[in-house]
């Protein structure tokens, strides 16, 4: 499936905007090929695991999102590190269950209190 360019009518295709949707649909084509297994999508396309996170955040790619059968949570550490859990909030990526509340308690907290 080839990936689309977007850009806006008032302003020309720009070079960054090219080569952020070509790394873009590269990682999602790699956690679609590997069923959301992150450490097997960044082998696959030439960065370690860490590099393959910061384009994750990069662009708020969540891997529950783009693979269909993508299990988010599992009994072992090292599946959980390959499936990690995000935040429905601001779409972050942790580990653990308790870094997750830590997270959302610390950083949303302001929010729900708010509402």
């Amino acid at each position: 499936m080839p990936f689309e360019l977007v850009s806006e009518p008032e302003r020309p295709l720009m070079l960054k905007d090219a080569r952020e949707a070509a790394e873009r649909h590269t990682i999602t084509e790699a956690l679609n090929a590997t069923q959301g297994n992150i450490e097997h999508a960044a082998k696959r396309v030439g960065l370690s695991h860490a590099s393959i996170y910061r384009y994750l955040r990069k662009f708020r790619i969540i891997p529950a999102d783009v693979v269909t059968d993508y299990r988010p949570w599992a009994a072992h550490w090292e599946e959980r590190r390959k499936h990690p859990l995000a935040c429905a909030e601001c779409r972050g990526l942790f580990v653990h269950a308790g870094a997750l509340a830590r997270h959302c308690k610390t950083q949303h907290a302001q929010h729900v209190g708010a509402a």
